[in-house]
């Protein structure tokens, strides 16, 4: 019994004790609203975001892309970044970082519309000013406009009910972003012992910005989601910009994950 209590104990100190993983989960570059692609200086500035921020003491880098074609357009700049700098990665898809968008149909963003109209948020010059010359507004591409001010609403007032005219809830999409951290965890308990690995998460506006909401309110049980506006989650998400998580084990091999953001320090779990 005394070996099996210290191999199980060598064990734990080979794997997963004193891990560092650093995530960055951040919105894509900026997009050109006519054609929903990502502009030219939006590729150049996530390269040069690239550049500044690597750290080659890193045991581990990974990039995770949404499947949306602004992220997706990025493999190309990434695999060169890679190979410029010979660091051993694949780059992967995760449907999380999407947040359920391809669930938010046309009809539900009329409704949205509609409700925008119905408190006075966008009024009917605004909505002719948005639509120009055309018929109806498309799902993909918006413009930046009716981005911000949909945005606004639903974060900050659908959280845990359903958006108009849809079965999503808000909270649904933080949820998915929750997921995927869990699923990081799960793999830092894996690393070698005393790791050090690098995570760059692309995503969306909107996404993110509920999964800020989400670990806020749960550490701040005392709110309702409609009392925690976008002020106190540090506003909507910038192209380039987003959280940065921290997965943490000491030698026990016990995790502490924080989140980091505008001078905001939210705990998402501690064992």
């Amino acid at each position: 019994m005394e070996f099996l209590k210290r191999f199980e104990q060598k064990e734990r100190l080979e794997y997963g004790a004193n891990v560092a993983m650093e995530i960055e989960l951040i919105r894509h570059p900026d997009k050109d609203y006519e054609t929903g692609n990502i502009t030219n200086k939006g590729k150049q500035q996530f390269l040069e975001k690239l550049e500044n921020e690597y750290d080659d003491s890193f045991d581990l880098v990974k990039f995770y892309l949404s499947p949306h074609k602004r992220p997706q357009q990025l493999r190309k700049d990434i695999q060169n970044f890679l190979k410029e700098k010979r660091i051993k990665s694949s780059i992967r898809t995760k449907e999380e970082l999407l947040g359920r968008w391809s669930e938010f149909s046309p009809q539900a963003k009329k409704a949205l519309i509609e409700e925008l109209k119905k408190r006075n948020i966008l009024t009917q010059d605004d909505l002719d000013k948005i639509t120009k010359e055309k018929k109806q507004i498309a799902y993909e591409p918006e413009t930046i406009d009716l981005e911000q001010v949909g945005n606004s609403l639903l974060i900050e007032q659908f959280f845990d009910k359903k958006w108009p005219d849809s079965h999503l809830k808000g909270k649904d999409f933080g949820q998915e972003i929750e997921k995927l951290i869990d699923h990081f965890s799960k793999l830092a308990s894996r690393l070698k012992s005393n790791s050090r690995v690098k995570i760059v998460l692309i995503g969306h506006s909107g996404v993110i910005e509920y999964f800020n909401k989400l670990i806020y309110l749960k550490n701040h049980p005392e709110l309702q989601p409609e009392e925690v506006n976008l002020k106190m989650i540090g506003g909507l998400i910038k192209p380039l910009e987003g959280p940065k998580i921290e997965i943490r084990s000491d030698e026990n091999g016990k995790q502490t994950i924080k989140l980091f953001f505008k001078g905001k320090e939210l705990i998402i779990k501690k064992q």
